[in-house]
């Protein structure tokens, strides 16, 4: 069902193919707006052009996972075969600047007129544990399956279930994707990485989290955080004293053991290829650095992750080199937090309209490697 925590209203046009299909739903268009799940409010079809409608609305889901709806009820009303869209056709823009060719229903074209959204978000912060737990202490992890999400890192430990892992990168690929395109429609220049420092982008990741019916918040109170360091800057230190403010216990232990594993030069060949694709992403601009970690956790077959992000404005020629001590005037560090927790009952619903809108991107973008941290 929609996500409680979004409302939206609005109006989009759909124009048919066909006479025939044009006249079906102007008869029975109320039939159509029966099938819609969720609770949606719909006006009287409009008439515009020769084969096409206005259609008001007003929903407890945002704007595009309304339209998915609709296309859904569409197909319960009239049968499309062809069409199997949950998502709706929208642009989608990835790290590297690829969008994958639009895929549209098979019955008409629709697309968003107006689109009014309110996000109610939780916000929680961790309370800062920069000290090991004694669990943690007496357990330490000596291995992690570790997924790259273009320079997001996510974690896990072995024992977890690996459907949870990709659930939760296809779904973040997905909504940064989604984020980017919203951005580039309201001005924002994406070739400039400032854009990976502000509010308007992890608000709008999360927004894109919601929209497709799934819990997200703001794990940093809703803010970017920005702070200054200089002199002699270790940056292992300062990065293990953020992500500390979030995660906790064996998580962090995981994290320390993962910033261990990026000073050194690992002998895996495997390991090395991972953390070459990891920081492909992470070093694409030529003024900084972007970079983040998430340990993923299941709780009842569902996943939760709060990820950190950090724009560090260095420019590292390789990650063997981000953890190295060098002396500064001023590093200036901006960072955030990301709270995901998916149902996999919802995403079930998801899965293959996401998977179809990101194609061979998922490849392209998402890698898994396990990293072996020893006893």
């Amino acid at each position: 069902m929609c996500n409680k925590k979004t409302t939206s209203s609005g109006s989009f046009d759909i124009t048919f193919h066909t006479e025939k299909d044009y006249s079906l739903f102007g008869k029975q268009y109320a039939r159509c707006y029966a099938n819609v799940e969720g609770h949606a409010a719909f006006n009287k079809p409009v008439p515009q052009g020769t084969k096409g409608y206005t259609v008001s609305f007003s929903a407890d889901c945002g704007c595009d996972t309304l339209l998915g709806r609709f296309n859904t009820g569409y197909e319960k009303t009239f049968g499309d075969s062809t069409k199997s869209l949950i998502l709706p056709t929208r642009e989608l823009i990835f790290a590297d600047g690829a969008t994958p060719p639009a895929k549209k229903p098979s019955a008409y074209d629709i697309s968003l007129v107006a689109c009014n959204t309110t996000n109610q978000t939780l916000f929680k912060r961790t309370a800062a544990l920069p000290h090991l737990s004694q669990m943690a202490a007496a357990s330490p992890a000596t291995a992690v399956n570790a997924t790259a999400i273009d320079s997001q890192m996510n974690y896990a430990n072995t024992d977890v279930d690996p459907t949870l892992s990709q659930a939760v990168a296809n779904t973040t690929l997905f909504a940064q994707a989604a984020a980017r395109s919203v951005l580039k429609s309201n001005g924002v220049d994406l070739s400039n990485a400032d854009y990976l420092r502000t509010k308007q982008w992890y608000d709008e990741v999360i927004a894109q989290m919601l929209d497709l019916g799934f819990e997200a918040h703001s794990a940093s109170g809703g803010n970017v955080n920005k702070s200054s360091h200089s002199g002699e800057i270790n940056l292992k230190d300062i990065v293990t004293d953020i992500v500390s403010a979030y995660i906790a216990g064996p998580e962090l232990t995981a994290f320390e053991n993962l910033a261990n594993l990026l000073t050194k030069d690992p002998d895996d060949t495997a390991v090395g290829n991972f953390l070459d694709f990891w920081w492909s992403a992470a070093s694409s601009h030529t003024k900084n650095s972007s970079v983040a970690w998430g340990p993923i956790t299941s709780d009842q077959g569902s996943a939760s992750v709060t990820c950190v992000y950090m724009n560090i404005d260095v420019a590292f020629t390789d990650w063997r080199s981000l953890f190295v001590s060098f002396h500064s005037e001023n590093v200036e560090i901006a960072s955030s937090a990301i709270t995901l927790n998916l149902d996999m009952e919802v995403y079930a619903g998801r899965k293959t309209d996401i998977l179809t809108a990101l194609g061979d991107n998922i490849a392209k973008h998402i890698k898994h490697q396990k990293l072996d941290f020893g006893s």
